[in-house]
């Protein structure tokens, strides 16, 4: 776009590297109008929106309560058919999972109730708790706007969504890893 004396103006989305070329400008560093729009397009506030976007389409899997699948009805037998001392030993149909998943999801089970969901409220829980934690580790390292951005990914990401409603510990798995960096 040009202007009547010739000088080419750039278009409002790249309005914001000039000032960024050009610290000393007056203007606000955001390349939207001035509003109350702008107010909440804040790096900080798009964050938590991914991560609230992230907790909705987890629990949303969690709800739809589909039947278990054939390792996950190996897990449950392994968890129902056992004591908590039980749970110490080898699983059988060649199982393999943290002791405190097990221990978490049996507690569960005979606190809460007894449905396929309350099995899979510890996957849930720990994915939920990963989204904060990958939230604060985004936090830490990357600037503002790459915050955002890695903290979409990670909420929107399919396996972690899927594995949020499933009675295996890769949502635990997750935490732990974000948990040691955090």
């Amino acid at each position: 776009m040009t202007t009547a004396v010739g000088v080419v103006e750039r278009p409002p989305w790249l309005r914001g590297a000039e000032r960024v070329a050009n610290p000393d400008s007056a203007a606000p560093h955001s390349a939207l109008p001035p509003g109350p729009l702008a107010r909440l397009m804040t790096p900080a506030t798009l964050t938590w929106v991914a991560v609230a976007c992230g907790i909705w389409l987890r629990v949303s899997q969690f709800l739809t309560d589909r039947s278990l699948f054939l390792d996950e009805a190996f897990v449950a037998t392994n968890i129902l058919s056992r004591d908590y001392a039980g749970l110490l030993g080898t699983l059988e149909f060649d199982q393999r999972a943290p002791l405190g998943f097990l221990v978490a999801v049996k507690f569960f089970w005979e606190s809460l109730g007894h449905d396929d969901r309350v099995l899979r409220l510890a996957p849930l829980l720990a994915s939920i708790a990963g989204l904060f934690v990958f939230r604060r580790i985004a936090a830490r390292l990357l600037e503002p706007w790459f915050q955002v951005l890695a903290t979409t990914f990670f909420a929107l990401t399919i396996p972690q969504i899927f594995y949020a409603s499933d009675l295996k510990q890769y949502s635990l798995d997750v935490l732990k890893i974000g948990r040691a960096h955090v």
